[in-house]
């Protein structure tokens, strides 16, 4: 079903009847909307004119229609329990043991918590406010289109992950995560959307994540702070191996610099003549950054892993390291995200990436 908040983080904007290819590429949109048409045949994308429909379709929309339309249903693209990997994982190992927090099995919560399904707002014009994805589920066939809607689903298994584990993160403040949770499954239908505007691999469809991404990520970082603030005041600290709430902010500030990626390559482009070389020798590339992205993603299929392996990841996979800021010799034991370094540095220090 639509929530209110999928419709907010819909990629057309909310009550304004838009053409598919000028939110593309962020052209501005006609003022009488009554030139802006449906698709015919899916009812569910709308044009301003013959020639946007057009460039649309062979860039895009030609491999999405029909499904949009129900004419076909493309495979894996509903989420069925019985072939869920994650799902029957799950239901294998019972909801006793799924309650360990030592047991590292994500599970899955789309049959609980989330309907996969395109959406946007009600113009009014008899048009598609829901339509099936026209494109495979990840969580069905194990790949995922992009890096950031991987990065969403995994959150959102951990957040479920911690709800059955009864993890102090989520039993503090119940809420906060509720509603956290509720914008991940937004920010999930948005990446959707984005999915039939543009070509995954093109440059305008990172554009359009990233420009939502900059309206959510605030929101996520003030209920993380609240919850935070929440386990300080009680002293808590997760000695299990997996530590399933530090991995979820790892994922989120990967979103964060995913939200300035673009910036970060069009600098690349013009190039970098005034930073210093040691500078430039220490900072994360567009390469080395979606390097370790991926390295994370692919080493968190399933299954929580020791909190240690991921921070070895991050550190490319040197512990032993000088701090960037003072040179002194340091072990990395946790990940923290500050641009400058601590005043004190012990043997044991933090390591600041992002």
């Amino acid at each position: 079903m639509m929530t209110e908040e999928s419709c907010k983080f819909s990629c057309i904007p909310e009550g304004v009847k838009s053409c598919a290819n000028c939110i593309n590429y962020t052209w501005g949109q006609p003022a009488d909307q009554s030139k802006i048409l449906q698709c015919a045949k899916c009812k569910f994308i709308s044009y301003c004119s013959k020639e946007c429909q057009h460039e649309h379709w062979v860039k895009v929309h030609k491999n999405h229609c029909k499904y949009l339309a129900q004419q076909k249903v493309m495979p894996q693209s509903r989420h069925d329990p019985a072939n869920c990997s994650g799902c029957k994982e799950q239901l294998e190992i019972g909801p006793v043991e799924m309650a360990n927090p030592d047991n590292p099995v994500l599970g899955c919560p789309l049959a609980k918590y989330c309907v996969p399904f395109m959406c946007q707002p009600d113009f009014g014009d008899g048009g598609k406010t829901q339509a099936p994805l026209p494109f495979p589920l990840g969580e069905m066939t194990g790949k995922f289109q992009t890096k950031a809607e991987h990065t969403v689903c995994l959150m959102m298994r951990i957040l479920n992950k911690m709800q059955m584990t009864k993890h102090p993160a989520w039993t503090i403040h119940p809420e906060a995560i509720e509603d956290m949770y509720k914008k991940l499954i937004a920010l999930r239908h948005f990446i959707w959307n984005a999915y039939v505007l543009a070509n995954h691999r093109n440059f305008l469809h990172l554009a359009a994540i990233v420009k939502k991404l900059l309206v959510i990520l605030p929101q996520l970082y003030e209920l993380t702070t609240s919850i935070d603030e929440k386990l300080t005041v009680v002293k808590f600290s997760d000695k299990t191996v997996c530590r399933p709430w530090d991995t979820f902010k790892l994922l989120l500030n990967f979103l964060v610099q995913f939200n300035v990626e673009p910036m970060r390559k069009e600098t690349e482009c013009v190039g970098l003549p005034e930073l210093s070389k040691l500078l430039q020798e220490r900072r994360l590339s567009s390469v080395q950054f979606n390097k370790v992205w991926s390295d994370v993603l692919d080493t968190i299929p399933d299954k929580l892993v020791p909190y240690t392996r991921l921070v070895k990841i991050v550190s490319g996979g040197q512990l032993s390291q000088a701090c960037a800021g003072c040179s002194k010799d340091i072990k990395v034991a946790e990940l923290q995200y500050l641009s400058s370094c601590p005043s004190e540095v012990s043997a044991s220090a933090p390591f600041y990436l992002f």
